[in-house]
C-alpha cells in the first residue's frame, strides 16, 4: 500500500504506509474456494476426509495408507 496523496505526515519519513485494521474480505473467501477445489479433486481420487481434522485426507489400499 501507499499513503494517500493528500496525507502528509510532517517530520515523518515518506516511506510510511497505511496499516490495515481489518482483513480484506476477498482473501478469506479465495482461500476457502481454493480449498474447496482441492477437496473435490482429492475426493475424485477416492481419498476420504478426516473427521477430526478436515484438512487431512487419507486413502486405504492394498499397498498401504496414503495421507495428505
Amino acid at each position: 500500500m501507499e499513503q494517500p496523496p493528500d496525507f502528509v505526515a510532517h517530520g515523518e519519513s515518506s516511506r510510511l504506509v497505511c496499516c490495515l485494521l481489518k482483513s480484506l474480505y476477498g482473501l478469506k473467501r479465495s482461500l476457502r474456494a481454493l480449498f474447496e477445489k482441492f477437496s473435490n479433486v482429492f475426493q475424485q481420487f477416492d481419498m476420504n476426509r478426516s473427521e477430526t481434522d478436515h484438512s487431512v485426507f487419507y486413502r486405504h489400499s492394498s499397498v498401504g495408507v496414503s495421507i495428505l
